[in-house]
């Protein structure tokens, strides 16, 4: 069975998630008290986009296994294992934020007023229980009803859950149907007119499949990598400008526009791919999920205390979001190792009464099956 990972996935993921983080202790934390915000601020922090491309690179990665192994308990696989997958370190996060609330060890209220931002001073402004911790991260971090929200940043596993799904389903399909394509393209345009973010799913599963039929290649030869680039430059900036000068629905169709193109340019070219391949992105790559997730612990917390109780934190704001954005990677790094014990048993269990192509898994491909678990 030959590995199915394709390194530049891994980095772009690892890159985004760590622009989600500087947006967020930047660009949503200091606008009030610096001149943070800019167009090129704009153009290089810009949270909303790299989440944006999670929904594409998680509809490619999905499909990547399926389309070169052509395993249907495989893809059963993705579907058992999807939930638990991105539930465990909801539930680790969760119930750690509910400690920390109920210690009374959150101080972004008082930040929040001292930064004038009321992004900062919102958040968690709810009291803390047991049970709403239990039902946020078992099951209402998927519906985003609830009105006591753990995790914030969390909003996007709505779409992360029950985009995987429709991925998974049509790729069930796949071989029972005319043409995939058209499928993948009706149902992409559906949810585009509906401004429904699952729309980046399909995109992602028409990359994969586009890949693995050597289109993109062909167009990679066709475009050219100086081109590539200069497209991608481009979109970068219009997408800051959108997010500097507009509303965020405003933006935020641009986004759902310009987001596929971006990740069209970066698979066609080859200066692209490889700075992404390289070994920096890759380590960021494999944090991703938890880097995603845990930055709002540091940011509730140790930003927050020093913020509102140490002097110099405040006079160098830049100097410390930047530490926190450092203590945040850390974090992640071992919350990954853990989720990493995790998924290697959760394939052993997942896998106990599956076999791949007839052969009983071992242990390297667990640790496979593992990365592309990673959302």
């Amino acid at each position: 069975m030959g590995n199915t990972r394709v390194d530049y996935i891994d980095g772009v993921r690892g890159v985004s998630a760590l622009m989600v983080v500087i947006y967020h202790f930047y660009w949503e934390a200091l606008p009030a008290v610096s001149d943070i915000r800019s167009l090129w601020t704009a153009s290089l922090m810009n949270g909303p986009l790299c989440v944006a491309l999670f929904f594409i690179l998680s509809g490619d990665s999905i499909s990547i296994g399926f389309l070169k192994r052509g395993s249907y308990p495989t893809l059963v696989k993705s579907f058992l294992k999807r939930y638990f997958r991105l539930t465990f370190l909801i539930v680790i996060c969760s119930f750690l934020v509910f400690f920390l609330m109920a210690s009374h060890l959150t101080f972004n209220v008082h930040a929040g007023k001292l930064l004038h931002s009321t992004w900062v001073e919102t958040l968690l402004d709810f009291e803390p229980s047991l049970l709403s911790t239990l039902q946020f991260s078992l099951g209402a971090v998927y519906t985003w009803d609830s009105p006591k929200i753990y995790n914030p940043f969390l909003w996007t596993m709505q779409y992360e859950l029950l985009g995987s799904f429709f991925v998974i389903a049509l790729l069930f399909c796949k071989n029972f149907i005319t043409s995939s394509y058209k499928y993948a393209i009706a149902f992409a345009v559906i949810f585009f007119l509906s401004g429904n973010y699952i729309y980046l799913f399909f995109i992602g599963m028409l990359l994969a499949m586009a890949r693995n039929d050597g289109f993109l290649v062909a167009l990679e030869n066709k475009i050219g990598n100086v081109k590539s680039i200069l497209i991608l430059t481009a979109l970068i900036i219009l997408n800051g400008y959108l997010l500097l000068r507009y509303s965020a629905k405003i933006s935020g169709v641009g986004l759902l526009i310009s987001s596929p193109l971006i990740v069209l340019c970066i698979y066609t070219s080859s200066t692209l791919k490889g700075f992404f391949s390289s070994r920096a992105c890759i380590f960021l790559g494999k944090i991703s999920y938890p880097l995603y997730m845990f930055h709002f612990i540091i940011l509730i917390t140790v930003f927050s205390y020093f913020t509102t109780h140490v002097e110099w934190a405040h006079t160098y704001m830049y100097s410390f979001s930047a530490a926190c954005v450092l203590l945040s990677i850390l974090l992640s790094m071992g919350v990954e190792k853990l989720e990493l014990y995790f998924l290697v048993y959760l394939n052993k269990f997942v896998s106990s009464d599956l076999e791949v192509n007839n052969t009983p898994l071992v242990n390297s491909t667990l640790r496979q099956d593992v990365e592309e678990s990673k959302p």
